[in-house]
């Protein structure tokens, strides 16, 4: 019985260890599922990029907010700007087999962008070709879509996600003839990828809940990565907080097109990048990066369908690419491309992992949106030779650089030479509108005053063209970039935190006011509250202060009405600012020929320090440095190109006398008033030129860039005097494009001579004009006969065109409307019927409009123009209009064809019209006397 009894027991106690062991087996094998709900006190997401790294603040596990349980995860961040959505926060997972089934989700609480779930997919068996190690892939799923509350999202390796991504991947690969085929044996999971965007300021991001599986465990050993050491390059540019740097060292891009011509020409600009034509240029390619200039070329570019669907991926861009330091997606790209924009950018970043250049793009409209996508934005319009004013440009270009992301740099490009449409209008008579080299200058420093952290300077002639006047845009190209160039540690670092008054003139020590509180720089209040304007130079003159790394830059730049056509002299003694708060102990000025403070004087007056430029021309830097280190290198940087700019202000000087003799020569053969002084004037420039190459040559180039200054001066009065002799009566700069370029004004007086001997204009061309005959007026189907007037708001509901009775006018007159509340970008439009006009046809187009209110805001205007020639000749008014007021506008045809008249209002307001008349004289029939 015994015996029995320890038997059983025995029997009992090995089958109980059987059970154990089979239970601590089964308890070793994975489960095909694994759960992470975020309750033990250990992180596991990692951030993985380096901006996302240093825009951390705290990461924990926290007991606040979470989904279920009692723990989760917590990432804050601080940007100091809106972050491109190409950062990554990660989590290692198991090793797990792509199949079908797989997938992945988390449960995410966010106040992040565009937050996307993704896996990291790896092929052991196949070298990428960009890296030469084992190739891998991001396959996103699902988007987080509700801001701020919790969401489940997930990622799965599905046959159709995998073929879509896997069909961008070959492309991105291959060497552009053949596709690459891709080696999917044993191919795995291991990583999950959260992609994001972090907006300017706070920001969270919350996991809980980790779901990875069925995990199908491999049956391989993962090989070692590829003997290649990996791409040497990285990108030159990094941009980041509004700043741009090369290298590690502030950067403030300047580049130009490129059309062939001689790259010594191209070095002799200055310009640090040049934008390229083909990417694969490789002899040109080794040739900039051998003279250290970076190229900017358009990258490949996809089809709308793959790059909107994201159906299929751009060949990877092979590495020998790297002097290319940047890709440029197009200029003008309007609102309805940003899609495709977008995902042309995404497409770009994906083939270019080996360098990661930053991608540019210059938009029409839509800052904001476009900014998201691309890395450094342009915002560009051109004034030259048009109906806006520089203080008004100016303005623009403020408001189009608000209109952008905080935080995020913007370029923009600027005119070497006039516009398309012009030269169009002028090439038939074998004439070039020129853009002066002043005009060149000015718009550099307006960019930079604007906010800009580089520019494009546009051009369609060669460098090397041998017409009359485009020679000097070397000569202004490289007096800018080399004053940049000393410049730069402060553009680039720069932001803009004042705008100081100026006073120019004597200064007076006595305050504006009787109180012990006030100061001379005070503005004068009245009796009844009202607060004296600013007048004179005073007012045309901007003062704009940068906080830079390495001090305070104050930049003052001459705004003059009228210089967009011509400048003036631009020049006044005793130009003074003050620095508000600030008890500075020294200032420099900055030239392009050297850093000196000869010109400066300083005061210490109440409320701060103020600084006196004794003479100031069109611009001026001044620098107030934190330490003599900053000093040091500015001299540095100076010195060791000072000739080369005092060689460009001679050779600029000489030019642009050889021009303007020719020009004042001609004018006085055409019937144009003469001037009092303008051959003494001359005189006077050809003397100052000449005693700045003595200057020159016994190297004193500060003398021989102030003597050129001088000069250019000189003949800057002569050409403003004959252009204000020519608009004097007209009612806009553009009233007659022959006005709008010094270079053009002898055939401004032909055509007015032309016009004078007419006696009679004969028929008005468009009889409707007067809006009394309601039955011609916006006509329905006849927009494309063109023989009504045409409503061309595009049936917004923002605008209205509306007949109204009475208001000053005998009759009926003609109202744009836009209203109040309306979204940005909308214009009231009407177009008049066609005027046939044949080739050499003098157009003279004339009419009344009355504006009630002022049209403020950005972009906000009211415009008039003919369709042969285009925007660039539009009559622009946005001020109010005491009662009604008259315009005219005079084209000589340089086509035949249906001329039509466009009004536009832009922006809310309301505007009226009335006496609209177009009436022709025959250019090929004589004048009637």
């Amino acid at each position: 019985m015994r015996r029995s009894v320890a038997v059983n027991w025995t029997n009992y106690a090995l089958f109980m260890c059987l059970l154990l062991l089979c239970n601590i087996a089964r308890a070793e094998e994975p489960s095909p599922y694994r759960h992470h709900g975020f309750e033990i006190d250990r992180t596991i997401a990692q951030p993985a990029t380096q901006l996302l790294n240093s825009a951390l603040r705290s990461h924990a596990i926290t007991a606040e907010d979470f989904h279920s349980g009692s723990k989760c995860e917590r990432m804050m961040f601080q940007s100091e700007q809106v972050t491109s959505d190409g950062e990554r926060v990660v989590i290692a997972l198991p090793r797990a087999k792509v199949i079908s089934e797989l997938r992945a989700s988390v449960w995410i609480r966010s106040s992040c962008q565009n937050v996307r779930l993704g896996v990291r997919v790896c092929f052991p068996y196949q070298l990428d070709p960009r890296t030469n190690e084992p190739l891998q892939m991001e396959l996103f799923g699902e988007s987080y879509k509700q801001i701020g509350k919790w969401q489940q999202v997930s990622c799965q390796t599905s046959e159709e996600a995998l073929q879509s991504r896997l069909l961008r991947l070959r492309n991105q690969i291959s060497d552009g003839i053949r596709t690459q085929d891709i080696d999917t044996r044993d191919f795995y999971v291991d990583q999950l990828t959260i992609a994001l965007q972090l907006p300017q300021g706070i920001s969270t991001l919350q996991l809980d809940d980790l779901e990875f599986g069925p995990i199908v465990e491999l049956k391989m050993t993962i090989p070692e990565k590829g003997s290649g050491s990996g791409s040497q390059n990285e990108s030159q540019l990094a941009i980041a907080d509004d700043r741009i740097r090369r290298n590690g060292n502030p950067f403030f891009p300047i580049f130009t097109l490129y059309h062939g011509e001689s790259l010594d020409l191209i070095s002799q600009t200055g310009v640090n990048m040049l934008w390229v034509k083909d990417y694969e240029d490789r002899p040109l390619l080794e040739a900039l990066a051998g003279m250290n200039i970076g190229g900017i070329a358009s990258p490949p570019q996809p089809t709308p369908e793959s790059a909107i669907l994201k159906s299929a991926g751009i060949p990877s861009i092979p590495e020998w690419t790297s002097p290319i330091w940047a890709w440029m997606l197009g200029i003008k790209i309007p609102a309805e491309d940003r899609k495709y924009i977008s995902g042309w950018a995404e497409q770009v970043r994906d083939a270019d992992r080996q360098i990661r250049r930053p991608v540019l793009a210059d938009v029409s409209s839509e800052e904001r949106e476009f900014h998201r996508h691309v890395d450094f934005l342009a915002s560009s319009r051109f004034a030259i030779h048009t109906a806006v004013s520089s203080p008004n440009h100016f303005a623009e270009l403020r408001g189009r650089r608000d209109y952008a992301l905080p935080g995020k740099p913007m370029f923009t490009f600027l005119q070497t030479e006039a516009s398309e449409p012009l030269l169009n209008y002028f090439e038939s008579r074998n004439l070039i509108p020129i853009v002066e080299p002043e005009q060149i200058l000015h718009q550099g420093y307006e960019a930079i005053a604007a906010g800009f952290k580089g520019v494009g300077f546009w051009k369609q002639i060669p460098f090397d063209s041998t017409a009359a006047g485009l020679n000097e845009r070397l000569d202004a190209l490289r007096i800018f970039c080399l004053h940049c160039r000393a410049l730069e540690p402060y553009l680039a670092t720069g932001r803009i935190v004042d705008e100081m008054a100026v006073q120019v003139g004597r200064s007076s020590s006595a305050p504006v006011a009787n109180s012990p509180l006030s100061s001379k720089w005070d503005r004068v209040v009245s009796a009844n509250g009202t607060v004296s304007s600013v007048e004179g130079a005073a007012a045309e003159i901007r003062a704009t202060v940068f906080h830079t790394e390495r001090g305070l830059l104050i930049l003052l730049v001459w705004h003059e009405p009228g210089s967009q056509c011509v400048p003036g002299a631009q020049a006044a003694s005793s130009v003074r600012v003050l620095i508000r708060g600030v008890d500075a102990a020294q200032a420099w000025e900055v030239t392009p020929t050297g850093a000196g403070q000869s010109n400066l004087d300083m005061d210490r007056v109440a409320g701060g320090t103020e600084i006196t430029l004794r003479h100031f021309d069109q611009f001026a830097a001044i620098v107030v440095p934190n330490g003599s280190a900053g000093v040091k290198q500015l001299q540095d940087v100076t010195r060791q190109n000072r000739k080369l700019a005092a060689e460009a202000f001679v050779n600029l000087a000489n030019a642009k006398l050889k021009r303007v003799t020719e020009v004042h020569q001609e004018l006085s053969q055409v019937g144009a008033p003469q001037l009092k002084d303008g051959d003494a004037a001359l005189a006077r420039a050809a003397s100052a030129i000449e005693q700045a190459r003595q200057e020159l040559h016994t190297e004193r180039v500060d003398d021989a860039r102030i003597l050129s200054q001088s000069a250019m001066r000189q003949l800057r009065i002569i050409q403003r005097a004959y252009w204000e002799s020519a608009v004097k009566t007209m009612t806009s700069p553009t009233s007659t494009l022959e006005a709008t370029s010094f270079q053009t004004l002898p055939e401004h007086w032909r055509l007015m001579s032309t016009l004078g001997r007419v006696q009679n204009l004969g028929e008005n061309r468009v009889p409707s004009g007067d809006f009394e005959d309601e039955s011609a007026l916006l006509a329905s189907g006849d927009s494309e006969s063109g023989t009504s007037w045409t409503d061309g708001s595009n049936g917004s509901r923002w605008t209205s065109l509306r007949l109204e009775h009475g208001g000053g006018t005998t009759g009926n007159h003609l109202t744009l409307i836009v209203k109040p509340d309306s979204p940005a970008g909308q214009s009231a439009v009407v177009i008049s019927p066609k005027v046939d006009v044949s080739e050499g046809d003098v157009v003279v187009m004339t009419g009344k409009y009355r504006i009630p209110y002022a049209l403020a805001g950005t972009g906000h205007q009211f415009s008039i123009f003919e369709t042969l020639t285009g925007r660039d000749g539009s009559l622009i008014v946005k001020e109010k209009s005491e009662g009604w007021q008259s315009f005219r506008m005079i084209r000589r045809a340089h086509k035949a064809g249906a001329l039509r008249l466009r009004f536009e209002l832009t922006g809310p307001g309301l505007v009226n019209l009335d006496q609209i008349q177009v009436h022709i004289v025959p250019g090929q029939q004589p004048a009637t006397e």
